[in-house]
């Protein structure tokens, strides 16, 4: 890192540059001709009811799609029910 730090050193003393008095001028005028932004009134952030409001608004939805999701679905096919040894015979054949 300092082999790095020694080199970047030696090409920024190696940097030749020159400015002209117009483009000095320039540069002068637009600094000084800057102004600070005027404060603006900090706005206050949502209320507790909005938050209240909102989340009750999302599980109501989430309620909603979950009732339909299930009401539209197939009906459950049904499954044999098997044992550990009668499934590990199925896969010893």
């Amino acid at each position: 890192m300092d082999k790095l730090t020694r080199r970047l050193r030696d090409d920024a003393d190696n940097i030749q540059v020159v400015v002209s008095d117009e483009l000095d001028r320039r540069i002068t005028a637009s600094l000084h001709a800057v102004e600070p932004l005027p404060e603006r009134a900090v706005r206050p952030g949502p209320s507790a009811s909005f938050w209240w409001a909102s989340t009750i608004a999302g599980v109501a939805a989430a309620a909603a799609l979950v009732a339909v999701v299930n009401w539209r679905a197939p009906a459950p096919v049904p499954v044999e029910k098997r044992t550990w040894g009668a499934i590990r015979s199925l896969y010893q054949n």
